[in-house]
């Protein structure tokens, strides 16, 4: 029966209340139950429900579970991928060790933090403005051959990407695209680089229009191959073997990044990589790369680093890219003469949700002579540069960064490359530390599935 506050169930309608659209179902009952087939579970005790365990989305009965497993797709999927040779459950994440819960830094430390920020950031070393690409653009062939790379923004990228990273991977005839997406990046830089080059795609979603998909003579004769799986979860001493490899991303989020940096560990002769940062907002302090790095600079200007410095510089990432027209400040200004303003009582929630002030607030201290926007940049950058010297330290190549293309095309523009030392040949080593662990969490796994 419907609850005494909801109007009445229409005829040869389900019985289910859809609160976000204020009115019931329209799907029609399937008799003797209220309820259509969609919420059909409604008649029962929820606890005779359950979800599928593979994520699917399907919801059934308990005793209908086995026989979801015999025609799950996902099910399917993943029992493929657990067969291929390359596939590791977490096998380039790093042995976490339980951690204290954290607490937002007191209130009075966030102005302090800030110019803490703006005094490390001041004493980086510059990025390199990285030159244009030559005339023809690398991409030209491929657009001769009527390859879709993507709007002009994304061509632009895609063609100083490729102009920066070729001189990194001169004899590499193997190519790793991480987080590829269409992959259209690793095939114009294969395809420019005019000799046999194999690229390998890893990508754990799929998308339309992919670069596999078209004819071997559009792709300028490049050899692909694509890897459904999650980056974490790649061997990629097995995918690469003892061959010379190069790694390239674009605009990888967040974590992605520092995972993929963790995963060419595991290649043995690892001649460059060049990595587009993106989405510092979503990394995470488990698999950060650079915290020794990070800790020691905080510790030159009288601070401290840790997960709870790492959550505020996260936040105030985002401020980068806020909005601060005219037409913002003079919308603020008329709702606040009309007695409030509704954007800064939705800073006052999302503060109350972490604790975290916004870099819009510190920004307005008298002690603050910079703007949030700056704030935000100062903040990726340290993240940026935190990366680079785990680069320089764990995989053993010459490090940098730079600005590939202008803030116009894309806010997110900071590469951080490396490429091996002049006479210096490929060190291989296990890494056995990195895999410690690894068959205990695929186990886990593998139950839960199961």
């Amino acid at each position: 029966m419907s609850p005494p506050d909801l109007p009445p169930v229409p005829p040869n309608r389900c019985a289910s209340y859809q609160t976000s659209k204020k009115r019931y179902c329209k799907g029609r009952p399937l008799p003797p139950s209220l309820y259509c087939g969609n919420h059909k579970h409604l008649d029962f005790d929820e606890k005779e429900y359950v979800e599928c365990p593979i994520g699917c989305g399907n919801v059934f009965m308990k005793q209908s579970l086995a026989k979801h497993k015999k025609v799950c797709n996902k099910m399917r999927m993943l029992q493929e991928l657990q067969s291929q040779p390359y596939y590791s459950l977490g096998i380039n994440l790093p042995s976490l060790l339980p951690s204290p819960p954290s607490s937002p830094l007191p209130p009075s430390s966030y102005v302090p933090l800030a110019l803490q920020i703006r005094s490390i950031s001041l004493s980086l070393p510059p990025l390199t403005s990285l030159p244009p690409p030559p005339s023809p653009p690398p991409s030209s062939p491929f657009l001769t051959s009527k390859i879709p790379l993507g709007t002009q923004k994304h061509i632009t990228q895609i063609d100083s990407l490729t102009h920066t990273i070729l001189p990194l991977l001169p004899t590499s005839p193997h190519i790793i695209e991480y987080g590829s997406g269409r992959g259209m990046l690793g095939l114009v830089l294969s395809g420019t680089m005019r000799r046999s080059v194999e690229l390998t795609l890893i990508e754990r979603g799929t998308s339309r229009r992919q670069a596999d998909k078209f004819p071997e003579r559009d792709r300028i004769d490049v050899k692909i191959k694509r890897l459904r799986v999650d980056v974490e979860d790649v061997d990629m001493c097995v995918v690469c073997g003892e061959g010379r490899t190069g790694v390239v991303a674009k605009h990888l989020c967040g974590r992605g990044t520092d995972v993929a940096l963790r995963a060419s560990l595991r290649i043995k002769d690892l001649e460059g990589l060049g990595m587009a940062t993106c989405c510092h907002g979503v990394c995470e302090w488990e698999v950060l790369c650079g915290r020794e790095s990070l800790g020691k600079a905080f510790k030159k200007v009288g601070g401290g680093f840790g997960k709870e410095v790492f959550e505020v510089m996260k936040k105030w990432t985002g401020a980068l890219t806020a909005d601060d027209s005219e037409k913002s400040v003079n919308r603020d200004r008329s709702n606040e003469e009309e007695g409030g303003n509704p954007h800064k009582e939705h800073i006052k929630m999302k503060e109350k949700e972490d604790g975290i002030p916004g870099a819009g607030q510190i920004c307005q201290d008298e002690r603050i002579n910079f703007t949030k926007q700056q704030l935000g940049r100062w903040c990726q950058r340290l993240i940026d540069w935190g990366r680079m010297e785990w680069v320089k330290e764990n995989l053993g190549l010459e490090g940098g960064w730079g600005t590939y293309v202008g803030e116009d095309v894309s806010p997110q523009n900071c590469l951080i490359w490396g490429k091996r030392k002049a006479g210096e040949e490929a060190k291989i080593e296990g890494n056995e530390e990195r895999v410690e662990g690894n068959e205990e969490r695929q186990g886990k796994r593998q139950k839960q599935n199961l």
